[in-house]
């Protein structure tokens, strides 16, 4: 059920900003605000509630826009740190998370802490939210795939018949 509010949500939510002049739009603050102060307060162990629920706060930042000095507020308070550390934990146990989920969790807290607007806790955020793909790009496959613009092609198998290609990806996507 969270998938699929996530799914209405962020198109919801790109509306409402393109329409943002609308007094229709503006009565809706509260109620959103009220919105991101559950999804903030929800606790979670789930690797797959912890993305969605993260996807939903990425979604519902845009009621920030209509009260900016919540924006600092909310990235200040422990909910931020409460999600990276969750986040961590979580990756800790490489059994608990699939590489796509641990990429789709980092999204959603890059995608947070766009909203930090001070270079050096994002940079400092971000090397340590990434350090663990460090252990992707030194892997030999990884390596010889984008050590030249031709290796790279090949590697995702664009030079090859399209059946072929199937077969290539499948294998760099399990290797990724």
């Amino acid at each position: 059920m969270l998938e699929a509010i996530v799914l209405y949500m962020e198109p919801i939510c790109c509306v409402l900003l393109k329409n943002i002049d609308n007094p229709e739009v503006k009565e809706l603050l509260n109620e959103g605000l009220e919105l991101l102060d559950l999804v903030l307060n929800f606790t979670y162990d789930d690797a797959v509630i912890l993305s969605l629920s993260l996807s939903c706060i990425s979604a519902l930042f845009f009621f920030i826009t209509f009260q900016p000095e919540l924006r600092v507020t909310i990235l200040e308070k422990p909910e931020f740190d409460n999600l990276c550390s969750k986040v961590q934990t979580l990756f800790q146990n490489k059994e608990q998370v699939t590489r796509f989920e641990k990429c789709a969790l980092l999204e959603a807290l890059m995608i947070l802490s766009n909203n930090f607007c001070d270079y050096d806790r994002q940079s400092n955020f971000l090397k340590a939210a990434l350090s663990f793909i460090d252990s992707v790009w030194i892997c030999p496959p990884i390596i010889q795939g984008i050590e030249s613009c031709d290796a790279f092609i090949s590697f995702i198998g664009i030079d090859k018949h399209p059946l072929h290609l199937m077969k290539i990806q499948s294998i760099h996507l399990l290797q990724m």
